[in-house]
């Protein structure tokens, strides 16, 4: 057992994890699981955009960085460019002091690329992060593939869809969460192969159902009670034409679904693995949210084709890994944001592509580098051997990037919302805090009409105020144009609210230890021992619903 260097709990290191760390050459880890994603998830900002100027071309753009910010931030056209050299920012490792110091010296020295999108692959699509070919994308996060998409986050291969999460084959869609395959649907979660369903849990192949839990292959039923087509289209139409109806029909649905059980977790066609919503894999331990992975531990946000890591979070083609986020490539240790295949990288960050590099920023290829500066194969091999003898005297080897080195404030960044601290907590604990603009926020005299029907087209020119956190936002004509068609009230909450609100409805990132409430198997399980649901095993679950 290992106590964790920052929470002080224990946590174990198995023989098959010392295996893996003596294949990649690293010490084991001084943190606990949660607190080295707490640590790599510190360092990723996924919605918080700022209007800035670009410090090459002085053109306006939205970058992860505001304008006072005190690193240099260029523009996707001219990161990209071959207008800059990241070499010319090399400099000699100073054996007299730590690495992390010199590693944050350079970092505030060498461009940062403003978003971390995939130059080239998207259309109209400014006000996205982590987002690769898109078209008509808007405040979209962490997801690929897409067409007409607003207010989601974590969704792949989807289009016409607005304020969903964690979901993969969505069309005409609003707020789905753990989803597959669905075709115009509204508050569903953890379902699969629906349409024309309204506030679902657990469906799979269902058609105009409303309210219903852990059907498989029904039609028309209405809080899991069969109905004739025109009573259900009668009781639908009552519900929607009044935004007031829907919510509480919202709650009616929340506390109906306690007297169903839940499935202890959602994997699909897995093998030896434990974690939730995951697809496809086989030996995975504790992994979130991802498909394809084989033999790795303590992963989230994999959207295919992980092998032989550990921790590691929003990457893919990643194989041989250790302690990294959004990376692509082979043997990769400690490293952040490699956006294109890289080999035998280590403490690298904010990079195209490359291979045997240490220490290195903003290089778009290359090789044999160290904080920037280019070396002999032969050199540059006996420096790396001298650096890791000399971080292991000053117990920096095995480490990811620390978190007061990180160029965001705490609560701009993912981990807030996973691991949420207080800004006095924050800022003791030697975090940045990034106090809100007081001038985006106001309570607005705006009063938006129950039903979308009554929406006249001027609530385009408004300035709304949100009902929970009082943040001003507007809707844009897209958006709307999205509600009418879906007969959608206009929503009295802004869209960080709204993806909040998202977050509490699903189950989060860990397991626990409890057993099935039928049988009384042990279960590794999403749901706590102390939650008011039901949980079954596999086996019971399956035995319920069919």
């Amino acid at each position: 057992m290992q106590n964790c260097k920052f929470c002080k709990t224990p946590f174990e290191i198995s023989d098959d994890d010392l295996g893996f760390y003596k294949k990649l050459n690293v010490p084991v880890p001084t943190l606990c699981p949660d607190d080295r994603l707490r640590r790599r998830l510190s360092w990723r900002n996924e919605r918080t955009l700022y209007h800035r100027t670009c410090d090459f071309c002085e053109k306006s753009m939205v970058a992860l960085y505001p304008e006072d910010s005190s690193y240099t931030v260029y523009c996707q056209d001219c990161w990209w460019s071959d207008k800059w050299d990241p070499k010319k920012y090399g400099r000699d490792f100073d054996f007299s002091r730590g690495f992390f110091e010199q590693f944050d010296e350079l970092m505030h020295e060498v461009p940062m690329y403003g978003l971390v999108n995939d130059f080239g692959s998207l259309e109209n699509s400014d006000y996205v992060n982590y987002v690769t070919d898109g078209k008509n994308c808007y405040l979209t996060f962490a997801a690929n593939f897409l067409e007409d998409v607003m207010y989601s986050s974590y969704v792949w291969q989807s289009k016409n869809i607005l304020d969903c999460s964690y979901s993969t084959g969505l069309e005409l869609c609003y707020d789905c969460i753990d989803c597959d395959l669905l075709y115009h649907c509204r508050s569903l979660q953890n379902s699969k192969n629906c349409s024309d369903c309204m506030f679902g849990l657990g469906l799979s192949g269902c058609k105009h159902c409303f309210g219903c839990v852990n059907l498989n292959s029904k039609e028309y039923h209405f809080y899991n009670e069969p109905l004739e087509r025109e009573e259900y289209e009668k009781r639908i139409e009552e519900i929607l034409s009044d935004f007031v109806k829907v919510e509480e029909e919202r709650k009616k649905f929340e506390q109906f679904t306690l007297n169903f059980p839940r499935k202890f977790a959602l994997m699909i066609n897995c093998d030896g693995s434990t974690g939730n919503c995951i697809k496809n894999c086989k030996n995975c331990f504790e992994c979130f949210e991802g498909y394809g992975g084989e033999d790795i531990k303590w992963v989230i946000n994999f959207p295919g084709a992980l092998k032989d890591s550990y921790d590691i979070s929003g990457c893919k083609d990643v194989e041989m890994s250790v302690d990294s986020a959004v990376c692509f490539g082979h043997t990769l240790r400690y490293c952040n944001s490699i956006l294109n295949s890289a080999s035998n990288l280590t403490l690298c960050a904010y990079m195209d592509s490359g291979y045997d590099m240490f220490g290195c920023i903003g290089m778009k290829k290359g090789s044999y580098s160290i904080l920037n500066k280019q070396y002999s194969r032969e050199d540059y091999g006996d420096m790396v051997l001298r650096i890791v003898d000399h971080m292991k005297n000053t117990e920096e080897w095995g480490e990811f990037f620390p978190m007061r080195y990180s160029p965001f404030a705490y609560n701009e960044t993912v981990a807030n919302e996973y691991f949420p601290m207080g800004r006095e907590e924050a800022l003791t604990a030697g975090f940045r805090w990034n106090d809100p603009d007081l001038r985006e926020y106001g309570k607005s005299a705006v009063e938006i009409p129950r039903n979308i029907e009554d929406v006249t087209d001027d609530i385009l020119d408004k300035v709304l105020g949100c009902k929970k956190c009082n943040r001003n936002y507007k809707v844009n004509p897209e958006e709307l144009k999205f509600y009418r068609r879906q007969k959608i009230a206009v929503p009295e909450l802004c869209h960080q609210c709204r993806h909040e609100n998202r977050l509490v409805r699903r189950s989060g990132r860990k397991l626990w230890q409890r057993t099935c409430d039928k049988c009384g198997d042990e279960i590794s399980s999403i749901y706590h021992g102390e939650r008011r649901e039901k949980v079954y095993c596999g086996k019971c679950y399956l035995e319920e619903i069919y």
